[in-house]
């Protein structure tokens, strides 16, 4: 009888981490047991670490406007994101087909040409 229950035990607790392993909405937080993690899982949660990290450049670049500091490079907005450049990077390039530092580079160009074009003030 105690030999049945354990392996009964044995059985739910699989089960459990498996239905955990499984979660794929992003609007929940992913339960995954280390040790257990699937390739498809590990690749789900990159993408999802990456597409934070977008978020977060995006902000910095939109709506905090970092690309106006000319001594900031694309490396210190990768480490203030907790991010190593190269990923970043390589996620930029597939989503947009430039990298990181040609993003930073385009924001800086567009800034003289706003200020031509609405202030008629040429920097």
């Amino acid at each position: 009888m105690a030999i049945m229950s354990l392996q009964k035990e044995k059985k739910s607790q699989k089960r459990e981490k498996c239905d955990a392993k499984n979660i794929k909405n992003d609007n929940l937080r992913l339960l995954i047991v280390p040790g257990n993690v699937s390739f498809a899982n590990k690749k789900t949660m990159e993408r999802l670490k990456m597409e934070k990290c977008l978020e977060v450049f995006v902000l910095l670049m939109e709506d905090e406007k970092v690309y106006m500091d000319p001594f900031l490079t694309f490396d210190s907005i990768c480490r203030w994101i907790g991010i190593g450049r190269k990923d970043m990077d390589r996620y930029l390039e597939e989503q947009f087909g430039c990298d990181g530092t040609d993003i930073l580079k385009a924001y800086r160009g567009a800034v003289p040409l706003h200020f031509r074009e609405k202030y008629g003030i040429l920097l």
